[in-house]
């Protein structure tokens, strides 16, 4: 099973060919992986392959809830794509991350 997780809808940039102008706003669902999870968990259900996209999954507010997303994927040996605009300077604590990708 694939799947697409939006993590968020915030962006450091803002493009015309963007489909994500669509839904642009300022704030992030607070506690947004603690409700993924939850949903995987309750439905019992747990996907081989999912991307991770938003907005900007990788800007800094998001580093708590892109890492838990992670880690509880990689319980289940689900293959993890992470989709970014990669202008988002990559410092050693998202590298580390993306390494367990």
């Amino acid at each position: 099973m694939f799947i697409n997780i939006r993590l968020n809808t915030t962006c450091n940039l803002s493009c015309d060919h963007c489909y994500n102008n669509f839904f642009w706003d300022k704030k992030s669902s607070p506690n947004i992986a603690d409700k993924i999870i939850y949903f995987f968990e309750k439905n019992k259900i747990m996907p081989n392959h999912i991307y991770i996209h938003g907005g900007e999954p990788l800007l800094p507010s998001m580093y708590i809830d892109l890492s838990k997303i992670i880690f509880f994927f990689k319980n289940y040996n689900t293959y993890i794509e992470i989709i970014s605009n990669l202008t988002i300077p990559i410092d050693d604590k998202i590298l580390s991350l993306l390494k367990k990708c």
